[in-house]
């Protein structure tokens, strides 16, 4: 047979396909041009859909709370939030501007009648006063935060006295089936005690991690305490 030269286009197939697949797998982490777009739609349906009406079970809020999604992807979450708490005013932060657009389309109405809003912001440096939400979500985003002690920080510094904070994700370190999410680039997983440290070191209290029975996925809860009056 014939050899294969060391230039040969086909050997460098298995390589390219490689490199095409981690740029698009990039898309998760943050959204851009078409295949974003196609995986911001993505998000509001499937398990991220399902992992959203899961984590929101365990929250109890005031009928008219204030809520704020981080890295609302698509803003399927923060339509199930309203459907929820159809009284309540929601926000949502991406750092895509591609999700963000998306995210606006898809709560369009919610937006118009000043129950929802959608702002091009990172975690780091939320574009909020102090004290201004009553609970704070993220659904699978903390994968992708760059600095968890500055974004839980400003998740701390946002949140009202006694607020909760909802962090869900469809699986941690001790989860089986996370391979496509550890070669996403710069993407992390956290186990119960580094979640537990994190939150600690920022102030919160009340920790619970809950497990889903049948699925990997996994939610950590927490609140922001009450200062106490001498």
């Amino acid at each position: 047979g014939t050899k294969k030269k060391k230039g040969d286009a086909r050997s460098k197939i298995p390589q390219d396909f490689r490199r095409k697949t981690m740029g698009l797998l990039q898309n998760f982490s943050k959204p851009r041009g078409f295949f974003g777009r196609v995986i911001s739609l993505l998000m509001n349906y499937g398990e991220h859909a399902k992992l959203g009406h899961w984590g929101m079970s365990f929250v109890e809020l005031p009928i008219q709370a204030d809520i704020l999604d981080l890295g609302c992807g698509g803003g399927g979450n923060l339509e199930r939030w309203l459907e929820r708490y159809p009284d309540a005013h929601v926000s949502g932060i991406d750092h895509s501007p591609v999700s963000v657009s998306i995210a606006e389309g898809w709560n369009e109405k919610a937006i118009s009648q000043d129950r929802c809003e959608v702002i091009l912001s990172g975690v780091n440096k939320l574009p909020f006063r102090n004290e201004s939400f009553d609970a704070i979500s993220s659904f699978e985003s903390i994968y992708f935060w760059k600095n968890m002690d500055k974004a839980l920080a400003e998740a701390y510094r946002v949140l009202k006295p006694g607020g909760v904070l909802l962090l869900a994700v469809t699986h941690d370190k001790e989860s089986k089936c996370c391979s496509m999410t550890k070669k996403i680039h710069g993407a992390r997983l956290y186990d119960e005690a580094e979640l537990k440290s994190y939150l600690e070191n920022a102030g919160f209290l009340k920790f619970r991690y809950i497990r889903a029975k049948k699925k990997p996925w996994r939610i950590a809860l927490c609140r922001k305490g009450i200062p106490v009056e001498l």
